[in-house]
């Protein structure tokens, strides 16, 4: 359970967050559900990134959610996914997924890695968020 500033003094890893919300109405399942998949990309990124920066927002443009985090590390085969249990990454897009978000992650070995999370407010889901 690691803010960002914790996150920074533990690991030296420095993070950025960025976002022009200041007051955004969800569901309590959807705030911890985003909050889980923040801090197990944050967790990801200590253990197995070898990062010195990771670039993360949220933001609302069009009624899309978006939350997007980015590490500077040394990225990985997106293929290594399919051909291990990464408990991790199952569990962020299954968190994505029960708050009607779509997850991707997008990764290239030297490129770093890229998470995003979307959920559309527009079909909705506020009310059920």
């Amino acid at each position: 359970n690691l803010s960002a500033k914790e996150f920074e003094s533990q690991t030296g890893i420095k993070v950025h967050f960025y976002t022009e919300l200041e007051m955004l109405q969800l569901s309590p399942a959807a705030s911890t559900s985003l909050y889980r998949i923040y801090q197990e990309c944050l967790n990801n990124i200590a253990r197995f990134a070898e990062a010195t920066v990771v670039e993360s927002s949220l933001d609302l443009q069009d009624g899309i959610l978006l939350l997007s985090v980015s590490d500077n590390g040394k990225g990985f085969p997106i293929e290594d996914l399919t051909n291990r249990k990464t408990l991790g990454v199952i569990g962020m897009r299954e968190r994505a997924f029960m708050i009607g978000g779509i997850f991707s992650i997008h990764s290239e070995p030297g490129e770093g890695t890229h998470v995003q999370v979307k959920v559309d407010l527009n079909d909705g889901l506020e009310k059920k968020l």
